[in-house]
């Protein structure tokens, strides 16, 4: 179009100079058509800017056309966003992450698994942690399973009664437990002692007048009677169920080495677990495994030698140890079932609303007055721990004096207010009956 003005524009010029020029100066003729040409060539040139098909139109409709696509852009990232946080939400759901690892603890021993009341708890691996109702919360008991199968409210009650069950119970200090000693064992540990209470309905107190140098409630110690092979009196339960050749000083050496084994443990990972269920397939020999599960009959008729010796072999690999209760690690547990809520200082002192006594009241009378299996009533529950209360005496490591071991929580054919879920009872580790039982414990190890 340009070169169509362009010619037309020569032609005029050559037209007015042929026919009108002089030799001097512009006609008048001339300036007119100069300025019509300049008008000419204006307009084109607006036009060719401002019109439809101008090249500031054009301009804006490419800016217009780019913003579009920038925000079309923008639009499909968004719900390409949206949707990738919303499968990260149903995985998370699924797959729950995994807590960090505290400081300290060993990655190849155990898991961090976070309890539904935000508690991050290490669970050994070879065990599982519960995602049945009412097992999954700290507060209200967190429970552990042998074996790493999935435990949920469509299989736990198989799993109650075929798997190996512990409670976390956590210890915030080791001051809670244990008192420091003068020296270091064997494997360069601090030497500790057992941390134990007197109970009352209103509170729980450290004990007076206990503890190693002392004849009164102590851990860990031997008692000269009847531990090892230079005992003052009869041996042979000794030498039979333990060794036949270790010595009462050997034995001591070795119990110091547990338990403060087991202080550092808890002191690592911050608690201890404790079997569900008063110990099973309790055998007076060494070969046959006990067990932690419900509805187990054998739990009571050995001597505390056997049910000492046996407990080590409930571990299922070398991540944990297996252990029968403490003393001490008793009275941690009963404290923390007030911290919890789950029961009163009072009901810790009178334990018949919860035990399997003589003289139990309410729900817990069901079943009551003769020796049950694990975990026969509900009623008889703490925080996911049955029959801390009567059913029959869990025996402990604590020793009394130069010739008892020290049994808590009384049994059934006596009273739950006179032998509550706080009382200690002792005898000579020999004497078997069927009122005296164990419960396991177990911790991390190091």
């Amino acid at each position: 179009m340009l070169k169509k003005v362009d010619s037309e524009i020569k032609n005029i010029v050559s037209n007015v100079d042929n026919g009108y020029r002089k030799d001097k100066g512009i006609t008048l003729v001339a300036l007119v058509i100069t300025i019509i040409i300049i008008i000419i060539l204006a307009t084109v040139t607006i036009n060719m800017a401002f019109g439809d098909n101008g090249l500031i139109k054009q301009t804006e409709l490419a800016r217009d056309m780019a913003a579009n696509s920038t925000i079309a852009e923008q639009e499909g990232m968004n719900s390409l966003m949206d949707e990738y946080a919303n499968l990260l939400a149903e995985d998370s759901e699924i797959n729950p992450p995994t807590p960090t690892l505290p400081d300290g603890w060993d990655g190849d021993k155990v898991t961090a698994e976070e309890s539904s009341d935000g508690v991050t708890v290490p669970v050994p691996i070879g065990y599982t942690a519960s995602d049945a109702t009412g097992e999954t919360s700290v507060n209200d008991g967190f429970v552990i399973y042998e074996g790493t199968e999935e435990v949920n409210d469509s299989n736990v009650d198989t799993a109650k009664t075929s798997r190996n069950q512990f409670v976390w119970i956590p210890v915030a200090d080791i001051s809670q437990i244990a008192n420091q000693t003068s020296g270091t064992d064997g494997n360069g540990r601090q030497n500790y002692q057992g941390k134990l209470y007197s109970f009352t309905s209103t509170g729980a107190s450290e004990r007076t007048n206990y503890g190693q140098g002392t004849t009164s409630w102590r851990e860990p110690d031997i008692v000269t009677d009847y531990d090892g092979t230079d005992a003052t009196n009869d041996s042979s339960y000794f030498t039979t169920a333990i060794s036949s050749s270790m010595t009462g000083e050997q034995f001591q050496t070795q119990l110091q080495e547990e338990f403060n084994e087991m202080i550092e443990s808890v002191d690592t990972y911050g608690g201890f677990y404790i079997g569900r269920y008063e110990t099973g397939n309790l055998a007076s020999n060494t070969t046959t495994e006990p067990v932690v599960v419900k509805e187990n009959e054998s739990i009571s008729s050995v001597n505390w030698y056997y049910m000492y010796q046996n407990s080590k072999s409930v571990a299922a690999n070398d991540n944990v140890v297996s252990t029968m209760i403490w003393g001490c690690m008793w009275d941690r547990t009963l404290i923390w079932l007030t911290e919890t809520g789950d029961k009163t200082y009072s009901e810790i002192t009178n334990s018949t609303t919860w035990g399997n006594y003589s003289d139990s009241t309410g729900a817990a009378a069901t079943n009551s007055g003769s020796k049950q299996p694990t975990g026969t009533n509900e009623a008889w529950k703490a925080n996911n721990i049955y029959d801390l209360a009567g059913n029959v005496y869990d025996w402990t490591i604590e020793a009394l004096n130069t010739g008892n071991r020290v049994s808590q929580g009384g049994s059934y054919t006596l009273s739950g207010s006179n032998v509550p879920s706080s009382s200690r009872s002792s005898y000579r580790p020999y004497f078997t009956d069927s009122n005296y039982g164990t419960r396991l414990a177990f911790y991390v190890a190091l």
